[in-house]
């Protein structure tokens, strides 16, 4: 479906910054089961994602404000349920609720949260390349043009199964929903193969970026990663910094003016049915 209009990026970090995503099969076939079913069941456009260990960016469209927060909820509350019954954590899962951030309709803007998005694990010194990523990215997806595929498990079914003796396989009562990624929208009229060169682009500037910041030291490596404990901490302090702004442009005059249109929504009565939809009333998808 094309949307007009501008993408939303939204960020959710785990509790205390505890690695409950580190990647292995089970997590990753899990958490695109979450994203897959969630995305279908509210109709969103998944324009790219990347889950590290301790958090998760998304990059969508959504045609309003409540269809936004319903996605994030129906989302982030199967990812602590799924996760969580993986590690055996029956605690608070995340710290706090999704962040968002509406990104402007210029493509360099969306191009360059795009590319944030993507070389996460390489600025952070973990992997040399995106594409090394062991846990749930779009990298390899986008620059293939092909979909990601995650199961989603029917517990209910599971469960009623169990209390009538029925012995059934792990896949029995399970549902397996492909992610097919959208171009971002100011790019939506390049051509497939304009949009494959775009990515393989930003993936070599984000290989190229980190490597030179790096000055020759070692990535830790995906071994390493593999093994992180999923319920210990990790070394240093959990990041927590608030999104600095509630609109992202490089152009400050662009991002101003995203901010007085919100104001002008905000003087039609946009968030006394945030409030009552139960949405979150200082981000919107659409304005």
């Amino acid at each position: 479906m094309r949307r007009g209009g501008s993408p939303v990026e939204s960020c959710t970090r785990t509790i205390h910054g505890l690695p409950f995503l580190t990647p292995s099969h089970d997590s990753n076939e899990l958490l695109g089961g979450c994203l897959g079913k969630a995305a279908e069941y509210y109709d969103v456009d998944i324009y790219g994602f990347g889950f590290a260990s301790t958090h998760f960016h998304i990059l969508y469209g959504a045609d309003h404000r409540l269809q936004m927060s319903r996605f994030q909820g129906h989302l982030n509350s199967n990812i602590a349920r799924e996760i969580g019954r993986l590690h055996g954590w029956r605690e608070k899962f995340f710290g706090r609720r999704y962040r968002g951030m509406g990104v402007s309709d210029q493509p360099a803007d969306q191009r360059e949260r795009l590319k944030y998005m993507l070389g996460q694990g390489v600025k952070a010194g973990l992997v040399a390349r995106a594409l090394d990523w062991p846990g749930l990215n779009a990298a390899r997806a986008l620059l293939n043009d092909e979909p990601i595929v995650g199961v989603w498990f029917n517990r209910t079914k599971e469960y009623y199964a169990r209390r009538k003796g029925i012995d059934f396989g792990k896949y029995d009562y399970a549902t397996h929903y492909e992610i097919h990624l959208k171009p971002l929208p100011a790019f939506q009229d390049d051509s497939p193969e304009e949009y494959r060169a775009m990515i393989a682009e930003i993936l070599g500037e984000i290989e190229e970026e980190a490597a030179a910041n790096r000055g020759g030291r070692l990535v830790l490596g995906v071994d390493m990663i593999l093994a992180q404990d999923p319920c210990q901490p990790l070394p240093g302090k959990p990041k927590k910094s608030p999104v600095p702004v509630l609109f992202f442009s490089k152009r400050p005059e662009l991002r101003k003016k995203m901010e007085n249109d919100y104001k002008d929504f905000q003087g039609q009565g946009g968030p006394a049915r945030e409030q009552r939809c139960g949405a979150r009333p200082s981000v919107m998808a659409r304005f």
